[in-house]
């Protein structure tokens, strides 16, 4: 498992021995972390909107592009074509890119989608169909080619401080559902076919859910991290 962090740390834990090793260390803090399926470079989000590469193989960088004008809050790679990928950013953009096409000199996007807010998470649902971003827009975008489509939302208020992990929606086992936080103390459930949103509350979440984690085998098992250090684990039976 690997983690990073603002403290500008990238660490891979090795689970025999229950320890973390420091893999990649800079003086700029690091927003975001995403591996390429089937490739051992580690990609991430350092300082004001530099796209970075680490091998782990070679242990050096493998790559470093100035993509954004401003902090890089997650990179996500399409299912369909894992050499396409998202980045999402505090400069309010959200930009797909082919990851063999970047060059330092003239980075080409494929696309951009702009904001009006910072935006905080962009990711492909599971068919690579579809890409769901979060912002301070207090509501979810789903975009499908050139199609937007504004989700409902529960009230949020996203502009939740800049050290502050910020509500983020994820996608769940398809491409029907995603799951986002919520300031009043509750997740909601996003119906994407039929553009609702259903309010899940429970007297263990005392605080504003965050980050959310789907089990990849067990369809119906959601995992919720909260602003105060708890991990709550739901199930759908």
């Amino acid at each position: 498992m690997l983690t990073s962090s603002y403290d500008g740390f990238i660490r891979l834990m090795d689970v025999r021995e229950e320890s973390f090793n420091v893999i990649y260390s800079s003086d700029d803090s690091i927003f975001s972390l995403a591996q390429q399926p089937l490739n051992t470079s580690v990609y991430f989000g350092e300082g004001e909107g530099y796209f970075m590469g680490w091998d782990q193989r070679a242990g050096k960088v493998s790559c470093s592009y100035k993509l954004h004008d401003e902090r890089i809050d997650s990179i996500d790679f399409n299912t369909k074509n894992t050499n396409v990928m998202a980045t999402c950013s505090a400069d309010g953009t959200v930009c797909l890119w082919d990851l063999r096409r970047i060059n330092a000199r003239e980075p080409r996007k494929l696309k951009v989608h702009q904001h009006d807010n910072p935006v905080r998470s962009a990711y492909f649902s599971p068919s690579g169909n579809c890409l769901a971003t979060t912002s301070g827009e207090y509501s979810v975008r789903v975009y499908n080619d050139d199609n937007v489509v504004e989700m409902p939302a529960l009230g949020n208020d996203n502009q939740l401080g800049t050290w502050v992990s910020n509500i983020r929606a994820i996608w769940g086992w398809d491409d029907s559902y995603l799951f986002v936080g919520s300031s009043i103390k509750a997740y909601g459930i996003v119906s994407v076919p039929q553009k609702t949103i259903t309010a899940i509350h429970s007297p263990q979440m005392n605080a504003i859910p965050r980050q959310f984690a789907t089990h990849p085998y067990r369809h119906g098992n959601l995992a919720c991290a909260t602003g105060r250090g708890q991990v709550i684990l739901w199930t759908s039976e």
